[in-house]
């Protein structure tokens, strides 16, 4: 095949109404392997870092309510 706008036009021999058609399309898009990687990996990088964002703003909370203080630093 060669590339380019295509067109297919289905009808009756007669040129009269009333068909019905299924067709089925497809398309080869190279780019496709290696963009749904990057986006696969960028998906879980976000996930890690919003996992960890989550864990220190709850951690600080925990501590506060279990009573237990921070060492004093310094002098």
């Amino acid at each position: 095949m060669q590339s380019g706008t295509w067109t297919f036009v289905v009808m009756n021999t007669d040129g009269g109404s009333g068909i019905a058609v299924r067709a089925d399309a497809a398309a080869t898009v190279p780019a496709l392997g290696w963009l749904s990687a990057t986006l696969l990996v960028a998906g879980l990088v976000l996930l890690a870092a919003g996992t960890v964002v989550i864990v220190l703003a709850v951690t600080p909370s925990i501590r506060a309510r279990s009573g237990v203080v921070a060492a004093p630093t310094g002098t």
